[in-house]
Order: C-alpha cells, then structure tokens, then sequence
C-alpha cells in the first residue's frame, strides 16, 4: 500500500475530458462508500489516518486494460499520489491518502493506453455518491 506525505497543491489540472466535481462531504471515520463506473468500482474509506482509497477494473478482456491515477480533490487542495499505474482487468489497487480529514473525495484518472487519441475522463466518489 502506498502512502501519502506531503501538501495539497492549489491547483487542479484536468486533462482532456471532463470531471465530475460536486461539493465534498464531511469524511467520517470508519465510514465505506462505494459507486461503479463503467468497469471501474472506486471505494473511499475513511480512517484514523486519511482517506484508504481503492479501485478495482471489473473489465474481462485484456484490451480493458487501462492506466489510472490516484488523486483527492479537498477544499482548496488537490493530492496526488506517486504517479500513474497499469490496471489490467481483474486487478485492484489502493492508496492511502495520510491527510487530515477535511471535505474531500476520491478522484482517478483513466487513460486508454489502447487508444492514444482518446481523452483521458475522472470517476469519483462525489458528496452525491457519498449519501453523507
């Protein structure tokens, strides 16, 4: 598992596509939410020390392969992780964000590595997701 030491940064770069943004909800600890998109399953778990995110490619064709990107999305901030990873389907993978808890949510990025002209677009777990 991978952890998250450092400071927001006040910006938000998107790439080509388009995100999904709507007003963060408040984060409890020991609380799980869960929302699906496409073939993606994203989980966001809060906890004593941050924000226990996961992701997980439901594909069932090697081509669904995708590349992902971690990110948290605050008030005012934005976290990223250590970089973009390789999701092959079948795979999970999780990142724990070691910040405070404030109003954020999860947020990752998906490029096509199949399909290099195609805009990389955001799955999240928005305050709507959340049900807080």
């Amino acid at each position: 598992m991978k952890k998250l030491l450092g400071t927001g940064v006040a910006t938000l770069a998107i790439l080509a596509g388009s995100a999904t943004v709507a007003t963060p909800a408040s984060a409890y600890a020991g609380q799980q939410k869960c929302a699906t998109s496409g073939i993606f399953r994203i989980c966001n778990k809060t906890i004593n020390a941050g924000y226990d995110v996961s992701v997980t490619n439901n594909g069932t064709n090697p081509d669904q392969a995708r590349i992902l990107d971690f990110n948290l999305q605050c008030q005012g901030y934005h976290y990223g992780d250590q970089g973009a990873f390789w999701a092959s389907p079948g795979s999970t993978h999780t990142y724990l964000f070691e910040v405070p808890h404030q109003l954020c949510y999860p947020k990752v990025l998906v490029q096509n590595p199949l399909l290099p002209n195609t805009p990389a677009y955001w799955i999240s777990i928005s305050s709507l997701t959340l049900g807080i």
